[in-house]
């Protein structure tokens, strides 16, 4: 898991920690696997660990609305989180670790043009995305299970067959546009040492 400034995803990172050690052991076998497999882990307790990664990825805290609906769904154990927030999963066997937050993507699909605000948390062996974006690309949504008890575990369905771009979605293509702030990307992007590095 990527250092984060803050602790507000420490509380939840245990599940969190143990669902990505349990997939990378699938990623990194050589042995076969179904296109489709199954994890046990407490989604809900997932939720709060990638919103709370990505609210103390700032260097600085800020009023976006964004930022204020999750501070309150961390800080207060009887909050809901909001309809609008939707969290998405992919599986990502890439070395480089991508935090980018508050850009918003112009973009044109099969159901015509789009728009919609984004958040990215990406480091091996998994990748979220957070967006006010229903039924966003045909991904798996985390936070269909945001209405279950903290301790309540489930089969998270992790799709091994579908592997994204390293820079998608964020890579700007012919048929993507970027709206971005100042503060836009104040998160991290870091990929690791070389072995021949001295």
């Amino acid at each position: 898991m990527p250092r984060c400034n803050g602790k507000l995803g420490t509380k939840y990172d245990v599940e969190l920690n143990l669902f990505t050690r349990t997939l990378a052991m699938f990623l990194n076998s050589e042995l076969l696997f179904p296109s489709v497999i199954k994890i046990n882990t407490r989604p809900v307790k997932l939720i709060k660990a990638v919103l709370g990664h990505l609210l103390s990825s700032k260097s600085v805290i800020d009023e976006s609305k964004f930022d204020k609906k999750i501070r309150k769904y961390l800080f207060d154990d009887t909050a809901k989180l909001d309809t609008d927030i939707h969290i998405y999963y992919w599986i990502y066997p890439y070395q480089e670790t991508v935090i980018f937050r508050d850009f918003a993507l112009l973009y044109w699909n099969s159901q015509g043009k789009q728009m919609g605000m984004f958040q990215i948390l990406k480091y091996f062996p998994i990748a979220f995305i957070v967006t006010d974006k229903a039924n966003y690309e045909g991904l798996n949504e985390l936070t269909i299970y945001k209405h279950l008890e903290l301790d309540t575990e489930v089969e998270l369905l992790i799709r091994l067959d579908e592997v994204k771009a390293r820079d998608w979605p964020e890579k700007v293509d012919d048929n993507t546009v970027m709206f971005m702030s100042a503060e836009t990307g104040n998160g991290v992007h870091a990929r690791p040492k070389s072995k021949n590095t001295k």
